[in-house]
């Protein structure tokens, strides 16, 4: 509220009038307005009595209700590692007061006095909720379990003690290691060398696992042409990058993924991830789309899944050539340091020559015992960019279909808005033995 006049140290003075004798029986401008703000200086003095009075209520009822949750957090917060689902309800509840106490309580069992612990979440997430109680879940509740995404406040806790990372990815990453068979951890499998010996073809191995993830950080995620359509190679978009490096992670357990070393450093400098494809269970999702739909969470991820998703399935290789599995060359990428060198054609070879061993049930035992009953048939790939392209031609691939970018969005924008007009379509291609 505006005052008509000025008021310094509660007196009342008049600044812009000029006071007047009023005649008898009538009052004057002037002192109607001195009246005024006496009477507005005795409201003011009556509201600062009835504030202090409500502040000091105030005061007392929080400290009797900071109390009573006190004591009611005391015995929830020893349900951590949780285990039902009214559990994680309660602390989802909790969790809309930044100042709950589970959001420090989570960021101990995180990082102790601060500390990380030695592999973090990956390791750790047992600590927050059973392994058995979050395998019923998954992102969006499809399948009949729980919906993930729904825990807003549970994922947004850990964000600050693990940024990289979201707690779902994480979590799915580490139920899934412990449900599926391990990557052989050996020196990895040899297969060939090239430039006098100066760098050497191997598997991937658990050992060599994060290095040849960084590999994408470093030229896939950055360079290709449809992340660069999508987004991901973006630096504020480091979510999507994290949860393409899940992808890859979970990829490499099948063991017939390939990586380049340079035999001097034994630096990792080109790689290859690699999947074994069949066709899924009655009622059950294929690879990718799983992973879409279970563990993919940003919009650019998404987006580049669904891009893989309609590629593969406007041919379907195999009705095509008769067949029930195959290897499919999922991502090529080299540092933009060792390009040029034909890295990633030695790679595409022996990939061909890796998948025919397994077709004749050779080298099983370098695979997830899960898959060694299988027998691909043949190698696919989707080359996104002229590169790659030649890459194929060079190793005798067959274009089955080519798309154009032209024909894809992301956010209001085709695909080729974005990508170099160098790289203009995407293919779809085979090595059939």
């Amino acid at each position: 509220m505006k005052r008509v006049s000025e008021s310094t140290s509660n007196h009342v003075t008049i600044c812009k009038f000029r006071r007047e004798k009023s005649p008898p029986g009538r009052i004057t401008v002037d002192e109607q307005i001195v009246r005024l703000n006496e009477q507005m200086d005795m409201v003011l003095e009556n509201q600062k009595q009835i504030i202090e009075t409500l502040r000091k209520l105030t005061n007392s009822g929080s400290k009797a209700d900071e109390s009573r949750e006190s004591l009611i957090e005391e015995e929830e917060l020893q349900k951590f590692p949780l285990t039902e689902i009214e559990q994680l309800d309660i602390v989802e509840e909790a969790l809309n007061d930044p100042d709950n106490r589970y959001f420090q309580t989570m960021k101990d069992i995180i990082k102790p006095e601060n500390k990380p612990r030695p592999g973090g979440l990956r390791k750790h997430f047992h600590l927050l909720m059973k392994a058995d109680f979050f395998v019923q879940f998954n992102y969006d509740g499809i399948h009949n379990k729980y919906p993930f995404k729904k825990y807003k406040n549970f994922n947004n806790a850990i964000y600050p003690f693990d940024e990289a990372v979201s707690i779902f990815l994480v979590a799915w990453r580490r139920v899934s290691s412990d449900k599926s068979a391990k990557m052989r951890a050996h020196n990895g499998r040899v297969w060939g060398t090239l430039h006098d010996g100066k760098f050497k073809v191997q598997s991937v191995t658990e050992a060599d696992l994060e290095e040849a993830l960084d590999v994408l950080d470093g030229s896939f995620f950055i360079n290709e042409s449809v992340c660069i359509a999508c987004g991901i190679n973006l630096p504020h978009n480091a979510q999507a990058r994290q949860e393409l490096r899940e992808l890859c992670n979970i990829t490499a357990k099948d063991g017939v993924s390939l990586l380049v070393k340079e035999v001097a450093t034994e630096r990792i400098v080109a790689v290859s991830f690699n999947k074994i494809q069949y066709p899924p269970a009655p009622g059950e999702d294929h690879f990718f789309l799983k992973f879409r739909n279970e563990v993919a969470q940003s919009p650019q991820a998404r987006r580049l899944m669904d891009f893989m998703i309609e590629v593969d399935e406007r041919i379907d290789v195999c009705a095509m050539y008769n067949m029930d599995c195959f290897c499919e060359l999922m991502f090529l990428a080299t540092l933009p340091s060792h390009e040029r060198m034909g890295l990633g054609r030695t790679l595409a070879s022996y990939t061909i020559e890796l998948t025919k061993e397994l077709a004749e049930g050779k080298g099983l035992e370098d695979i997830d015992e899960q898959l060694r009953s299988k027998r691909p048939e043949a190698v696919t790939a989707l080359w996104s960019g002229s590169f790659s392209q030649k890459v194929g031609r060079a190793s005798n691939f067959k274009v089955l279909n080519s798309v154009s970018y032209e024909d894809f969005e992301f956010e209001g924008k085709r695909f080729s808005e974005r990508i170099s007009p160098l790289h203009k379509t995407c293919e779809h291609v085979i090595y059939k033995f």
